[in-house]
């Protein structure tokens, strides 16, 4: 992926229909791990119905969707790009073995 950075989930900003099964939050970067995204920057990221709440911090692998758009819209990089703030350790061994 692009990114791996650190979050912290604001509100949700879109609710998708049936046939989009994804919904959009507005994000903090609280960290980036890999990738250029700046600490405190304000993004939107889609995320699947029902897998994060407002308020938490998570961390994602995300690519960039759109970006001449105010905030930015980043997308999962694959299915398996949501973490736990509990995976930190892991995630960075991982992104510094890569390197």
């Amino acid at each position: 992926s692009e990114y791996v950075i650190k979050i912290k989930v604001e509100r949700k900003e879109f609710e998708g229909r049936e046939n989009y099964n994804q919904n959009i939050y507005r994000c903090i970067v609280t960290d980036s791990l890999s990738g250029e995204i700046a600490k405190d920057e304000i993004i939107d990221i889609t995320f699947f119905p029902d897998t994060v709440c407002d308020g938490e911090e998570y961390i994602v692998a995300v690519d960039l969707r759109i970006d001449d758009r105010t905030p930015k819209l980043y997308h999962f990089s694959s299915k398996n790009s949501l973490f736990s703030i509990d995976q930190y350790d892991e995630i960075m061994q991982i992104i510094n073995k890569a390197q």
